[in-house]
């Protein structure tokens, strides 16, 4: 099971936020790949800055229409574990927002 380290969580507690060592398996990138890909290809109205709710399969109500691989994503069990690290056991997802900004046009993101 992955787990924070105690610098990582030293640094999260220091600066409110750490880069874990820890990295996605490579198949589980290559599953979130498809799962943009299809996302995008799903809501061709929608700005890539807008892809709000994308955990909810089908259309969300915020005219996107989402997929159950990111709230797979957000549940795995290796993520809860090192977000729980830092927050304790009490874990929720409270929205998914895709930030899938295209270069170079579309909305400025600061």
């Amino acid at each position: 099971m992955a787990r924070l380290q105690a610098d990582e969580i030293a640094h999260y507690r220091s600066e409110g936020r750490v880069i874990p060592h820890y990295s996605l398996p490579p198949a589980r990138v290559a599953l979130m790949a498809g799962a943009l890909e299809t996302l995008l290809r799903d809501n061709p109205g929608v700005r890539p800055e807008k892809l709000v709710s994308a955990h909810i399969e089908g259309d969300n109500g915020e005219g996107v229409r989402g997929s159950r691989a990111f709230l797979d994503l957000a549940r795995d069990p290796e993520i809860v574990e090192l977000v729980s690290g830092v927050i304790g056991d009490d874990v929720i997802l409270w929205g998914c927002h895709v930030f899938c900004k295209p270069a170079a046009e579309g909305y400025e993101t600061p």
